[in-house]
Protein backbone atom coordinates (compact mmCIF):
# COMPACT_ATOMS: atom_id res chain seq x y z
CA UNK A 1 0.00 0.00 0.00
CA UNK A 2 0.37 3.73 -0.15
CA UNK A 3 1.66 5.46 2.74
CA UNK A 4 -0.94 5.85 5.36
CA UNK A 5 -2.13 9.59 5.28
CA UNK A 6 -5.28 9.78 7.42
CA UNK A 7 -7.58 7.86 9.15
CA UNK A 8 -11.23 7.73 9.15
CA UNK A 9 -14.24 6.27 11.11
CA UNK A 10 -17.47 4.59 9.53
CA UNK A 11 -20.50 6.77 10.66
CA UNK A 12 -22.88 5.14 8.59
CA UNK A 13 -23.75 2.47 6.55
CA UNK A 14 -25.18 2.47 2.87
CA UNK A 15 -27.39 1.59 -0.24
CA UNK A 16 -27.49 2.94 -3.70
CA UNK A 17 -30.58 3.89 -2.58
CA UNK A 18 -29.86 6.49 -0.03
CA UNK A 19 -30.49 10.18 -0.92
CA UNK A 20 -28.92 11.69 2.46
CA UNK A 21 -25.44 11.71 3.33
CA UNK A 22 -24.99 12.03 7.29
CA UNK A 23 -22.94 15.46 8.44
CA UNK A 24 -21.00 15.63 11.45
CA UNK A 25 -20.68 19.11 11.78
CA UNK A 26 -20.49 21.94 9.03
CA UNK A 27 -16.64 22.82 9.85
CA UNK A 28 -15.82 19.12 9.22
CA UNK A 29 -14.16 17.66 6.07
CA UNK A 30 -16.47 16.27 3.33
CA UNK A 31 -16.58 12.51 4.35
CA UNK A 32 -15.44 9.93 1.68
CA UNK A 33 -17.68 7.21 0.23
CA UNK A 34 -16.15 3.36 0.54
CA UNK A 35 -17.41 1.26 -1.87
CA UNK A 36 -16.76 -2.39 -2.96
CA UNK A 37 -13.23 -3.19 -4.00
CA UNK A 38 -14.73 -3.58 -7.99
CA UNK A 39 -16.51 0.18 -7.38
CA UNK A 40 -19.56 -1.73 -6.78
CA UNK A 41 -22.00 1.00 -5.75
CA UNK A 42 -24.56 -1.49 -4.37
CA UNK A 43 -23.56 -1.12 -0.16
CA UNK A 44 -20.94 0.70 1.15
CA UNK A 45 -20.27 3.17 3.89
CA UNK A 46 -19.71 6.45 4.55
CA UNK A 47 -16.71 7.31 5.91
CA UNK A 48 -15.58 10.31 7.84
CA UNK A 49 -11.69 11.55 8.29
CA UNK A 50 -10.35 11.88 11.65
CA UNK A 51 -6.91 13.81 13.23
CA UNK A 52 -5.19 12.38 16.15
CA UNK A 53 -3.17 13.99 18.83
CA UNK A 54 -0.90 12.18 20.73
CA UNK A 55 0.27 13.95 23.78
CA UNK A 56 3.52 11.95 24.88
CA UNK A 57 3.75 11.53 29.14
CA UNK A 58 6.61 10.37 31.07
CA UNK A 59 4.45 6.52 31.28
CA UNK A 60 2.38 6.31 28.61
CA UNK A 61 0.54 8.74 25.51
CA UNK A 62 -2.92 10.19 25.66
CA UNK A 63 -4.64 10.23 22.27
CA UNK A 64 -7.22 12.68 21.05
CA UNK A 65 -9.49 11.56 18.55
CA UNK A 66 -11.72 14.40 16.22
CA UNK A 67 -13.24 14.30 13.05
CA UNK A 68 -10.50 16.54 10.70
CA UNK A 69 -11.63 19.90 10.25
CA UNK A 70 -12.19 21.30 6.97
CA UNK A 71 -9.80 24.78 6.88
CA UNK A 72 -11.96 26.94 5.20
CA UNK A 73 -15.11 25.92 7.12
CA UNK A 74 -13.50 27.11 10.45
CA UNK A 75 -12.53 30.58 9.62
CA UNK A 76 -16.09 30.76 7.67
CA UNK A 77 -17.38 29.28 10.98
CA UNK A 78 -15.49 31.93 13.26
CA UNK A 79 -16.59 34.82 11.36
CA UNK A 80 -20.18 34.33 10.83
CA UNK A 81 -20.65 33.55 14.72
CA UNK A 82 -18.55 37.16 15.15
CA UNK A 83 -21.14 38.60 12.74
CA UNK A 84 -24.13 37.32 14.44
CA UNK A 85 -22.94 38.59 17.56
CA UNK A 86 -22.39 41.50 15.86
CA UNK A 87 -25.52 42.12 14.77
CA UNK A 88 -27.06 41.18 17.78
CA UNK A 89 -25.37 43.85 19.32
CA UNK A 90 -26.28 46.43 16.89
CA UNK A 91 -30.11 45.54 16.52
CA UNK A 92 -30.40 45.18 20.53
CA UNK A 93 -28.40 47.99 21.49
CA UNK A 94 -27.10 50.85 18.71
CA UNK A 95 -29.40 50.56 16.02
CA UNK A 96 -29.97 54.48 15.55
CA UNK A 97 -33.27 54.20 13.65
CA UNK A 98 -34.64 52.21 17.12
CA UNK A 99 -32.84 53.97 19.65
CA UNK A 100 -32.16 57.56 20.75
CA UNK A 101 -28.75 57.85 22.51
CA UNK A 102 -29.02 61.16 23.50
CA UNK A 103 -25.50 62.92 22.68
CA UNK A 104 -23.96 63.70 25.85
CA UNK A 105 -23.91 61.69 28.67
CA UNK A 106 -23.02 61.12 32.60
CA UNK A 107 -20.18 59.35 33.00
CA UNK A 108 -21.75 55.80 34.22
CA UNK A 109 -23.85 55.99 30.76
CA UNK A 110 -20.57 56.30 28.99
CA UNK A 111 -19.12 53.72 30.71
CA UNK A 112 -21.82 51.01 29.30
CA UNK A 113 -21.73 52.08 26.06
CA UNK A 114 -18.59 52.20 26.04
CA UNK A 115 -18.56 48.20 26.75
CA UNK A 116 -20.93 46.96 24.10
CA UNK A 117 -19.31 49.26 21.83
CA UNK A 118 -15.97 47.51 22.58
CA UNK A 119 -17.71 44.32 22.06
CA UNK A 120 -19.31 45.04 19.23
CA UNK A 121 -15.90 46.40 17.48
CA UNK A 122 -14.36 43.38 18.59
CA UNK A 123 -16.82 41.15 16.84
CA UNK A 124 -16.76 43.30 13.48
CA UNK A 125 -13.06 42.82 13.24
CA UNK A 126 -13.11 38.93 13.82
CA UNK A 127 -15.68 38.33 11.21
CA UNK A 128 -14.04 40.89 8.88
CA UNK A 129 -10.25 39.17 9.46
CA UNK A 130 -11.55 35.64 9.46
CA UNK A 131 -14.03 35.98 6.13
CA UNK A 132 -11.44 37.53 4.11
CA UNK A 133 -8.76 34.10 5.36
CA UNK A 134 -11.83 32.22 4.51
CA UNK A 135 -11.54 33.54 0.75
CA UNK A 136 -7.85 33.31 0.66
CA UNK A 137 -7.47 29.60 2.23
CA UNK A 138 -10.32 28.93 -0.84
CA UNK A 139 -7.50 30.53 -2.91
CA UNK A 140 -4.60 28.74 -1.81
CA UNK A 141 -6.10 25.15 -2.25
CA UNK A 142 -7.85 26.07 -5.53
CA UNK A 143 -4.51 26.52 -6.97
CA UNK A 144 -2.80 23.34 -8.47
CA UNK A 145 0.94 22.61 -8.29
CA UNK A 146 2.83 24.15 -11.47
CA UNK A 147 0.14 26.24 -12.57
CA UNK A 148 0.99 30.05 -14.42
CA UNK A 149 -0.77 32.63 -15.67
CA UNK A 150 0.12 35.01 -18.62
CA UNK A 151 -0.52 38.86 -17.89
CA UNK A 152 -0.36 41.47 -20.37
CA UNK A 153 0.96 44.28 -18.61
CA UNK A 154 0.49 47.48 -20.70
CA UNK A 155 -0.10 48.84 -24.03
CA UNK A 156 2.73 47.42 -25.74
CA UNK A 157 1.38 44.34 -25.51
CA UNK A 158 4.70 42.74 -23.34
CA UNK A 159 3.09 39.11 -21.78
CA UNK A 160 4.43 38.84 -18.26
CA UNK A 161 4.16 34.77 -16.98
CA UNK A 162 3.39 34.65 -13.64
CA UNK A 163 4.09 30.93 -11.21
CA UNK A 164 2.55 30.48 -8.29
CA UNK A 165 5.26 31.78 -6.35
CA UNK A 166 5.10 35.46 -8.24
CA UNK A 167 1.22 35.45 -8.02
CA UNK A 168 1.65 34.89 -4.47
CA UNK A 169 4.00 37.56 -4.30
CA UNK A 170 3.07 40.38 -6.03
CA UNK A 171 -1.12 40.07 -6.58
CA UNK A 172 -3.71 41.04 -4.14
CA UNK A 173 -6.30 38.74 -3.28
CA UNK A 174 -8.43 40.92 -5.35
CA UNK A 175 -6.62 40.29 -8.85
CA UNK A 176 -6.03 36.27 -7.17
CA UNK A 177 -10.08 36.12 -7.58
CA UNK A 178 -10.66 38.29 -10.14
CA UNK A 179 -7.93 36.96 -12.86
CA UNK A 180 -6.71 33.08 -11.24
CA UNK A 181 -9.79 31.83 -10.28
CA UNK A 182 -11.90 32.89 -13.10
CA UNK A 183 -9.03 30.77 -15.11
CA UNK A 184 -9.01 28.13 -12.76
CA UNK A 185 -12.86 27.46 -12.89
CA UNK A 186 -13.94 28.79 -16.03
CA UNK A 187 -16.07 31.32 -14.40
CA UNK A 188 -18.02 34.25 -15.55
CA UNK A 189 -16.29 37.77 -14.90
CA UNK A 190 -16.39 38.00 -11.08
CA UNK A 191 -16.04 41.88 -10.95
CA UNK A 192 -19.40 41.61 -13.03
CA UNK A 193 -20.98 39.85 -9.82
CA UNK A 194 -23.59 42.09 -7.31
CA UNK A 195 -20.89 40.50 -4.44
CA UNK A 196 -17.95 42.26 -6.18
CA UNK A 197 -18.23 45.67 -4.26
CA UNK A 198 -19.01 44.54 -0.87
CA UNK A 199 -16.03 41.92 -1.43
CA UNK A 200 -13.66 44.71 -2.44
CA UNK A 201 -15.23 46.97 0.76
CA UNK A 202 -14.45 44.27 2.85
CA UNK A 203 -11.02 43.65 1.79
CA UNK A 204 -10.30 47.48 2.60
CA UNK A 205 -11.90 46.83 6.29
CA UNK A 206 -9.04 43.92 6.77
CA UNK A 207 -6.41 45.89 5.35
CA UNK A 208 -7.42 48.89 7.96
CA UNK A 209 -7.18 46.28 10.64
CA UNK A 210 -3.76 44.78 9.59
CA UNK A 211 -1.97 47.32 8.54
CA UNK A 212 -3.20 50.42 10.52
CA UNK A 213 -1.66 53.79 9.25
CA UNK A 214 -1.68 55.21 11.97
CA UNK A 215 -1.31 54.41 16.03
CA UNK A 216 -4.27 57.24 16.73
CA UNK A 217 -6.54 56.40 14.03
CA UNK A 218 -10.34 55.89 15.33
CA UNK A 219 -11.78 57.02 11.87
CA UNK A 220 -11.97 53.21 10.81
CA UNK A 221 -13.99 51.96 13.76
CA UNK A 222 -16.86 54.70 12.96
CA UNK A 223 -17.17 52.88 9.34
CA UNK A 224 -18.61 49.98 11.33
CA UNK A 225 -21.61 51.76 12.47
CA UNK A 226 -22.80 51.31 8.48
CA UNK A 227 -25.73 49.10 8.73
CA UNK A 228 -24.62 47.78 5.36
CA UNK A 229 -21.33 46.63 7.05
CA UNK A 230 -23.51 43.55 7.67
CA UNK A 231 -23.44 42.98 3.79
CA UNK A 232 -19.80 43.78 3.23
CA UNK A 233 -18.87 40.43 6.16
CA UNK A 234 -21.69 38.33 4.43
CA UNK A 235 -19.66 38.21 1.28
CA UNK A 236 -17.29 35.65 1.82
CA UNK A 237 -19.70 32.35 1.66
CA UNK A 238 -21.02 34.25 -1.74
CA UNK A 239 -17.11 34.71 -3.30
CA UNK A 240 -17.20 30.78 -2.57
CA UNK A 241 -20.10 29.59 -3.86
CA UNK A 242 -19.81 31.20 -7.14
CA UNK A 243 -16.94 29.10 -7.77
CA UNK A 244 -18.50 26.17 -6.03
CA UNK A 245 -21.08 26.58 -8.60
CA UNK A 246 -18.39 26.62 -11.59
CA UNK A 247 -17.26 23.47 -9.88
CA UNK A 248 -20.99 21.55 -10.32
CA UNK A 249 -21.65 22.99 -13.74
CA UNK A 250 -18.42 21.49 -14.22
CA UNK A 251 -18.41 18.00 -12.78
CA UNK A 252 -15.21 19.08 -10.60
CA UNK A 253 -16.39 19.85 -6.99
CA UNK A 254 -12.98 19.32 -4.83
CA UNK A 255 -12.61 17.75 -1.44
CA UNK A 256 -11.46 21.03 0.20
CA UNK A 257 -14.83 22.46 -0.27
CA UNK A 258 -16.20 23.02 3.15
CA UNK A 259 -20.26 22.25 3.45
CA UNK A 260 -22.30 25.28 2.13
CA UNK A 261 -26.06 26.03 1.50
CA UNK A 262 -24.89 25.14 -2.23
CA UNK A 263 -22.74 21.76 -1.73
CA UNK A 264 -25.89 20.37 0.52
CA UNK A 265 -27.81 20.38 -2.32
CA UNK A 266 -24.91 19.18 -4.63
CA UNK A 267 -23.09 17.05 -2.33
CA UNK A 268 -20.57 14.69 -4.35
CA UNK A 269 -17.97 12.73 -2.53
CA UNK A 270 -14.54 11.30 -2.87
CA UNK A 271 -15.35 7.82 -3.53
CA UNK A 272 -13.06 5.51 -2.34
CA UNK A 273 -12.65 1.42 -3.04
CA UNK A 274 -12.20 -0.91 -0.50
CA UNK A 275 -8.88 -2.45 -2.09
CA UNK A 276 -7.65 0.93 -0.93
CA UNK A 277 -8.62 0.21 2.46
CA UNK A 278 -6.94 -1.58 5.68
CA UNK A 279 -9.02 -2.31 8.68
CA UNK A 280 -7.31 -1.44 11.71
CA UNK A 281 -9.09 -2.22 14.79
CA UNK A 282 -12.50 -2.67 13.76
CA UNK A 283 -15.08 -2.84 11.20
CA UNK A 284 -15.96 1.18 12.47
CA UNK A 285 -12.28 1.97 11.65
CA UNK A 286 -10.09 2.24 8.14
CA UNK A 287 -7.39 4.11 7.33
CA UNK A 288 -6.37 4.89 3.37
CA UNK A 289 -4.39 6.12 1.00
CA UNK A 290 -3.08 9.16 -0.47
Amino acid sequence: MNKIYNSGIVVKAITKDDKVIPVQDVRSVKPHLLVGGDGDLDIGGVVQPIDVFVYKRKKNENRLEYFAPNLIAISLSTAFEALSKAKNIYDELIDFEKYEHGGYSDIESVKIKTGFIYDYIQEIQKASVFGYTAIETFYNLSIPDGYSYELKKNKRGIVEIYDKLAIERWLTLKDKVALILKDIYSTKNPKSQKWWNNFCELETIRHNIIHPKTISSHELYKNYFDKNIFDKLKVPVEVIEFFEKSMIDNNQLHDFLPWTDLGMKYNKLKVMKSGNVEITGNIHNCSFEK
